[in-house]
């Protein structure tokens, strides 16, 4: 298990890398909302401040329900709970 330190620290530093290392975002729509939301993005790079980001967590429900294909609500994202998915988020590569 990971220490409150150990976990701030991980946080700390993925604050960091969004703010000036920033992230490759690949879908034109997602850069569009991102910066319309604060994000600062030059050709397909995304660069979020730290400030951006507690803001945004500030704003997070506490529980969000995600359904499948047919709408039924399949799957609760909450605080302590833990889900495993096939890598249906990675990108796609040509």
């Amino acid at each position: 298990m990971l220490s409150e330190d150990q976990i701030e620290q991980i946080f700390l530093g993925a604050l960091e890398i969004l703010e000036s290392v920033g992230t490759r975002v690949l879908e034109e729509e997602a850069r569009n909302l991102l910066a319309k939301g604060g994000a600062t993005v030059i050709g397909d790079m995304v660069y979020i401040s730290a400030g951006l980001v507690k803001e945004m967590l500030a704003s997070v429900p506490p529980r969000i329900a995600v359904g499948n294909r047919n709408g039924d609500r399949t799957l609760i994202l909450e605080s302590n709970s833990i889900h495993y998915g096939s890598g249906s988020d990675c990108p796609f590569h040509r």
